[in-house]
């Protein structure tokens, strides 16, 4: 009898994992996906092809595993691994258009990354006021844009 998927995705998170010598936690953490849920895809009480984009870029990053892992274990072929050094092209950092010009933004994001989520909702929350009073300056009386130039 051939494997289900959700066995293929267990042996595979748990071949990878022992690599790696972090616990079930360790993983969840580095994935951001809760360790029920890691369990529930790994065990078959959720279906593994059910789980989001989301969900399943988290374990790849949380696994360390190449774009695709996922579908790859699912599939029974083993994922391809990404060293240490290699962040997961889907989460690493955007580049800045202007070749590094914009530290000035980096180092803001960065700052902001370092704020309780309180401070960060609350400055989301002044930046979206913000964002939208311009969007509304910008609009003529029945709400198109204004020309410009």
């Amino acid at each position: 009898m051939n494997p289900q998927p959700h066995e293929l995705l267990d042996q595979f998170m748990e071949e990878r994992r022992l690599e790696l010598g972090k616990t079930w936690k360790q993983v969840s953490a580095a994935s951001d996906v809760t360790v029920e849920t890691l369990s529930a895809l790994r065990k078959g009480r959720t279906n593994p092809h059910n789980a989001s984009p989301l969900t399943r870029r988290g374990i790849e990053r949380g696994m360390k595993w190449a774009p695709g892992g996922y579908e790859d274990a699912l599939a029974g072929h083993k994922p391809k691994s990404l060293t240490e050094d290699v962040p997961h092209p889907e989460h690493a950092p955007p580049a800045s258009a202007a070749g590094g010009a914009d530290n000035g933004v980096e180092e803001l994001v960065e700052r902001f990354r370092r704020l309780p989520l309180d401070k960060q909702m609350e400055a989301f929350r002044e930046l979206f006021d913000e964002i939208h009073r311009g969007v509304d300056a910008s609009r003529d009386g029945d709400g198109r844009q204004r020309p410009t130039g």
